[in-house]
């Protein structure tokens, strides 16, 4: 191989050690202007110097760009091309910013407050903006100077840069430009888009940046009912309410497989209605299953949280049965730890004696060490017994109770709730809900399909 330095030829250690096993095993010979490395030891060696050096160069060199990049985002300046609305701008310093473009930002402002505050869809806002304010993306060589396409709309309202905020490898960073929304806002609309991309930002916002660790659906998710409905919720206002789809991302079509969606219907009275249907957005799709009222579908989910609620006393009596049940396994776990716990002792004190006999000379050294081994096993396993035995006795029963005391309470805070409370009980409580002839088909979950296998209540709506 011909080259001007090794260096050319790898700069990470995969790529090095393959090409020095080349040269070594005297499959290929490397010739620079300046040296030739053959299977030589001599050769070799300066071969895996100069490839080493290379590595360590190049680690250095992404290290310092990486440093870089950091030291800039702590100062709140975007190291990269400036997101759509805004521009960079060079400074006499030889810096630069990120400043607001004065043709975009109006209009992409403009879109988001119409989102939400005033409740239009996707759809209508795109009309808005490329129809009636003549928007276009920012031309470069081969791109831009087209109108916002559906993905580029999505893509602003995901991003937490238009609330200030600059998130770089999982990190969010203060940023020194100009905001278009506040950070309120930006978390209303993640709600309202409820999709995988707007939970996960959301997520990431509330954990590394507002500290929100008990937000409704990391709060349903674990159970708890209570907590998520303490708390705080997302605030809305003006016609924004009715945007709020609270059951959309729960069921699919039961003829074709596709998600169900929601859509706003204005009448020529100017009555507003909600109406649930399928997306046919599989290739192909011929579905024609009709849409439903979002009042006539809620009432179908009420009708199955209905079936699935124990009334007071019941629920109670089912209790007060699990806390004497775990009264009595309590006690017969706490009587085989103890056991555990002496058959430990012994054995540390056998381990002990043991070494003792070795220390005098009673015992020869293959013996100790095979005697040795068979105690420190023997209680390795007697401690891990006693870990799940202690795990056991806290959460045999913790499932059911927390299930019992959510079915007492589930169709009211279902009745009363917003979106995301709505939601979260479904999800913990239901189970591949499907929509087919505008009947709703679900299934309980575990621990609560308990009812369905006592067939006391049926599980099944519609």
């Amino acid at each position: 191989m011909l080259c001007w330095e090794p260096n050319r030829l790898s700069r990470n250690p995969i790529d090095n050690g393959t090409l020095i096993a080349l040269v070594a095993a005297g499959h290929t010979i490397i010739q620079t202007p300046n040296r030739r490395y053959d299977e030589s030891p001599d050769a070799l060696f300066m071969l895996t110097l100069e490839l080493g050096m290379a590595h360590t160069d190049n680690a250095k060199r992404s290290r310092d760009v990486k440093r870089g990049i950091e030291s800039a985002l702590l100062r709140g300046q975007w190291p990269t091309k400036a997101p759509l609305g805004y521009v960079n701008v060079h400074t006499p310093d030889g810096r630069h910013r990120v400043e607001p473009d004065s043709d975009r930002f109006p209009v992409l402002q403009e879109a988001f407050r119409k989102f939400l505050r005033d409740g239009y869809t996707i759809p209508e806002i795109l009309t808005i903006v490329n129809d009636e304010r003549g928007f276009l993306t920012p031309r470069c060589r081969k791109t831009g100077g087209r109108p916002l396409s559906v993905s580029g709309i999505y893509h602003a309202f995901h991003n937490p840069f238009y609330a200030g905020l600059m998130f770089v490898h999982g990190k969010i960073y203060q940023g020194s430009h100009m905001p278009m929304i506040t950070v309120e806002d930006f978390e209303t609309i993640q709600d309202r888009l409820g999709t995988q991309v707007a939970r996960r930002t959301t997520k990431i916002l509330r954990e590394t940046y507002l500290g929100r660790a008990a937000s409704h659906t990391r709060a349903a998710d674990s159970g708890n009912l209570d907590e998520a409905a303490r708390a705080p919720s997302p605030p809305v206002s003006g016609r924004g309410v009715n945007r709020d789809f609270s059951l959309t991302g729960l069921m699919t079509c039961g003829s074709c497989g596709c998600a169900i969606t929601a859509s706003r219907i204005t009448n020529r009275h100017g009555s507003v209605y909600v109406y649930y249907h399928c997306t046919h957005r599989i290739r192909g799709c011929d579905c024609r299953e009709p849409h439903i009222r979002a009042e006539d579908l809620e009432h179908q989910f009420l009708d199955f949280l209905d079936r699935l609620t124990l009334p007071e006393p019941i629920a109670e009596a089912f209790l007060s049965e699990l806390a004497r049940r775990e009264g009595t396994a309590r006690g017969e776990v706490e009587e085989k730890i103890a056991e555990i716990d002496r058959a430990v002792a012994a054995t540390k004190a056998n381990l002990s004696k043991l070494l003792d006999h070795s220390l005098a000379g009673l015992v020869d050294e293959e013996d100790y060490r095979e005697k040795r081994n068979e105690l420190v096993l023997r209680q390795e396993r007697l401690e891990g017994e006693r870990r799940v035995l202690a795990s056991l006795a806290e959460d045999r029963f913790k499932p059911l109770k927390e299930a019992i005391s959510l079915l007492t309470l589930a169709k009211e805070r279902f009745q009363g709730g917003d979106g995301a409370t709505k939601r979260s009980i479904i999800k913990i409580i239901g189970s591949n809900p499907t929509l087919q002839d505008r009947k709703l088909r679900i299934i309980a979950k575990k621990p609560f399909s308990f009812l369905e296998e006592s067939g006391r209540i049926p599980i099944r709506s519609g």
